[in-house]
């Protein structure tokens, strides 16, 4: 079966792939990588088009990528786990203090009942475990369409 991923409300072909670790990336022309941001740091000038920073919940991260922010069509960010909320601030930063417009990619353990936050917040791609059910993770991406609070 394809890996697949909702980018933007859409179900399409995912050519991506996360890398804890710059020695076990695998590097194709067809792939975009993703990796921490130390990795991606050291190596962002070796892989000029398809190497991403993916931003965890280390507080310097965003003001460290300041200067590359406005090159960088895709940031993703880790979720380490289904609780953790430092991402959704990490997206909102991005789009509302950095003026951030490319692809943020939502990474790691969260489950469908977060999607519609997190697209609140600014994220607009999302890789979940479980894409097999990519139908239903749309769904509910789009359950909601009226919200309380601004």
């Amino acid at each position: 079966m394809d890996s697949k991923f909702i980018l933007d409300g859409q179900i399409v072909p995912n050519r991506w792939r996360y890398y804890a670790e710059m020695e076990d990336i695998a590097v194709g022309k067809d792939i975009n990588i993703f990796t921490n941001y130390t990795a991606w740091q050291d190596a962002k000038n070796r892989f000029t088009s398809n190497l991403f920073p993916v931003l965890t919940d280390e507080e310097n991260e965003i003001s460290a990528i300041w200067d590359n922010i406005q090159n960088l069509t895709d940031i993703g960010i880790l979720f380490a786990h289904a609780k953790a909320g430092i991402g959704y601030s990490t997206a909102r930063i991005l789009r509302e203090e950095y003026a951030y417009t490319g692809n943020i990619h939502a990474l790691g353990e969260f489950g469908y009942d977060s999607l519609c936050f997190m697209h609140r917040c600014g994220i607009n791609a999302f890789h979940l475990h479980t894409m097999n059910l990519a139908d239903e993770a749309l769904r509910y991406l789009q359950d909601i369409d009226f919200n309380y609070q601004r």
